[in-house]
């Protein structure tokens, strides 16, 4: 069984979203007539219709779940050590092509979009 951050646990009212139906009518139908075409009884007429509103913080948070969720789905799919990659970095500091200040500049630049790219999640 799941648990929240508060060690409850997720499903203790699993049918919770039960009660809650698509807009319009609380028992689902479209028109105001009772199924046998009658007309509503008053208090069936009178019903309030349950609403359930998700929060901009929530939508946000399902957002950062699916991507987080791809990302590590697409870092399933790579290998652990990509050795074309590390060979190509050794044989980069073996011929001193990191202490060029324009290579270092390109780091920074691709460390700082990396940063910002998080932050929009994290702040």
């Amino acid at each position: 069984m799941s648990t929240n951050k508060i060690n409850r646990p997720l499903n203790m009212q699993p049918n919770l979203l039960q009660n809650f139906q698509p807009a319009g009518r609380p028992d689902g139908r479209k028109d105001a007539a009772a199924p046998d075409g009658a007309a509503a009884s008053g208090a069936e007429a009178a019903r309030p219709t349950e609403k359930l509103e998700i929060s901009e913080n929530a939508r946000k948070l399902t957002e950062m779940r699916e991507l987080l969720a791809a990302g590590r789905a697409a870092l399933a799919r790579e290998p652990e050590i990509r050795e074309e990659n590390v060979a190509q970095a050794r044989r980069r500091i073996a011929e001193g092509f990191y202490d060029q200040p324009a290579a270092r500049s390109e780091a920074a630049t691709n460390i700082a979009a990396t940063l910002e790219k998080i932050g929009k999640f994290v702040g």
